[in-house]
This record gives C-alpha cells, structure tokens and sequence, in this order.
C-alpha cells in the first residue's frame, strides 16, 4: 500500500483507506503503525516492566565492590538497567499505537459504507 517494495499487484480498495486514514496520523504515530503493520507485530506493552539496576563487573569478571575507609566491603557498584521514564516512554507508545487502531475500528464500523468488505476489529490489551 505504502508503495515500498516490490509491486504485489491491485491493492484492495479497503487497505488503500484504511493506508490513506493512517496517514493522516502524526508522523511518528504514522510510522510506528505503519512498521507493525508491515511485520504483523505490535509494540511492547511493558505492562510488568520495573525500573531495575545491575552490579557492574570488574576487569576479572568480579562484581565490582565499594570499600569503606576502613577497608570493609559496603556494597557493589551498579548501573541503571531499566528506568521509570524509559518504561513510561514504551509503554505511552503502546497505549497511542492503541489508541490509534482502536479509533480507526470504531470508525470504520460506524460507518461502514466507506469499506467494501473488510471491518475492523479492536486491538485488545
């Protein structure tokens, strides 16, 4: 529909509405719907995700150790695996990606005089 690639031949009349409707989209909006569309796969949800952290290894393979002054171990150095504002990011993706869809279904079924023969369902969570 998006006239990338190879020709397949006639696109069906409702694909070229429903791409035409996608369009109108925000262009990143567009593209993320666009790209999940193409490979029939759906953003990350991130719905258990947690911000975590991860002890950093030394130069032997080690967990690397923070010492006191009195040369007494007080813990280990970590790093920042997965933080609240990245998962906040994925997972506001995932509900505009949602959105999206789901507006387009709703549309569509109200008024399906504008497609031929395909409808579309919501998306669940």
């Amino acid at each position: 529909v998006d006239k990338v690639g190879r020709d397949r031949g006639d696109i069906h009349p409702d694909a070229e509405l429903i791409h035409e409707t996608v369009l109108l989209f925000p262009v990143a909006l567009r593209a993320l719907v666009i790209s999940h569309a193409k490979t029939g796969t759906r953003p990350e949800a991130a719905t258990d995700a947690r911000p975590s952290m991860a002890p950093v290894y030394n130069g032997r393979g080690e967990i690397a150790k923070i010492w006191n002054e009195n040369r007494n171990i007080v813990g280990c150095k970590v790093r920042v695996v997965q933080t609240q504002e990245a998962i906040d990011y994925v997972q506001k993706w995932y509900r505009d990606w949602h959105a999206a869809l789901n507006g387009m279904a709703d549309y569509f079924n109200e008024k399906r005089d504008l497609l031929t023969s395909h409808y579309p369902t919501p998306v669940d969570f």
